[in-house]
């Protein structure tokens, strides 16, 4: 995605906000919700209290770094990120240490959410021309397509 796509994917997510669905990610085990913001210039991802407290900001430039998910247990985090250019998921702990790329060029990668049991992770791609929605393991291995032509595909969730 584009500088003005992914300006396009952030109306989107305000849009539903408005529209009073929740569009930041909390997980009771942490106490924690997670959120995108360009509080400080760029989309970057924070974490909070569920109180709004101990803001904390998870990533930084170099890119932008959006559509962020706790994994079931509270200890990781998946999320889409231009860091090395296209977007692409990764996925790190908690606290914002150990960053891991999951996905690669071609194609743009977003949208990703763990399964109820954070083995899989489904996430929408550019990959193979039109936008589909995609499940791999937690580790990046085995991307599957699950749903095919015509038109495009978003948004993945998976059922609790």
């Amino acid at each position: 995605m584009l500088r003005g796509e992914l300006v396009g994917f952030m109306a989107i997510v305000t849009l539903l906000g408005m529209l009073g669905l929740d569009t930041r990610a909390a997980t009771p085990e942490s106490g924690k919700i997670i959120f995108t913001s360009s509080r400080d210039g760029s989309l970057q991802i924070y974490v909070m209290n569920t109180d709004g407290s101990n803001l904390t900001r998870l990533t930084n430039p170099p890119g932008e770094s959006l559509g962020s998910r706790f994994s079931p247990d509270g200890r990781k985090i998946v999320f889409a990120s231009t860091r090395e250019g296209s977007l692409q998921i990764y996925v790190m702990n908690a606290d914002g240490s150990n960053v891991i790329g999951l996905t690669n060029p071609p194609g743009e990668n977003a949208a990703p959410v763990f399964s109820s049991d954070g083995r899989k992770i489904a996430f929408s791609s550019d990959r193979e021309g039109s936008e589909q929605i995609y499940v791999m393991n937690a580790d990046g291995s085995n991307v599957t397509r699950l749903t095919m032509p015509p038109g495009e595909s978003f948004f993945p969730s998976f059922s609790p």
